[in-house]
């Protein structure tokens, strides 16, 4: 009974640091979990983006449209969202990086392919098109949806 009495306040002093010790960890492991979440509804909001202008571009009957505009548009996304993937790679070190860098640069070809030439593509190869760049997006959004469950979990 004496020891505890000597120690007494040596004993609180670590519980006490050892709690501070709890509570910054915690802190930090949930403010990096807040920061990737807000990182993978950035880049899901991204690839919504895309695949609406891609699919208003190639499905749109409307054959006077301005291809380039639209290749600007979709690079200015693309280049925001390979940015936005990378820093989803820096905070997390996700084993997804290379797939999901590969499917960008897809979606980047199905994207644009044929672009220039609108009015003389046939509405099958167009619709194809579009149907690419909506696949690759799912797989984009669904390869960050695994990534945040993998670091959240």
């Amino acid at each position: 009974m004496e020891f505890v009495n000597e120690y007494k306040a040596l004993i609180a002093s670590i519980l006490v640091i050892a709690g501070w010790i709890f509570t910054i960890w915690n802190s930090n492991r949930t403010t990096k979990r807040t920061e990737v979440r807000a990182v993978c509804e950035d880049i899901t909001k991204r690839c919504d983006e895309i695949a609406s202008v891609s699919a208003k571009f190639w499905l749109d009957k409307d054959l006077g449209q301005n291809c380039q505009i639209y290749i600007m548009q979709l690079e200015g996304k693309l280049q925001f969202l390979e940015i936005r993937v990378n820093n989803l790679h820096v905070r997390t070190s996700t084993i997804f990086y290379d797939s999901m860098t590969s499917k960008i640069s897809s979606l980047r070809h199905w994207a644009t392919f044929n672009a220039e030439d609108f009015a003389n593509i046939p509405e099958h190869v167009r619709n194809r098109n579009a149907l690419q760049v909506n696949r690759l997006v799912i797989n984009l959004v669904t390869d960050v949806e695994k990534v945040f469950e993998k670091y959240a979990g």
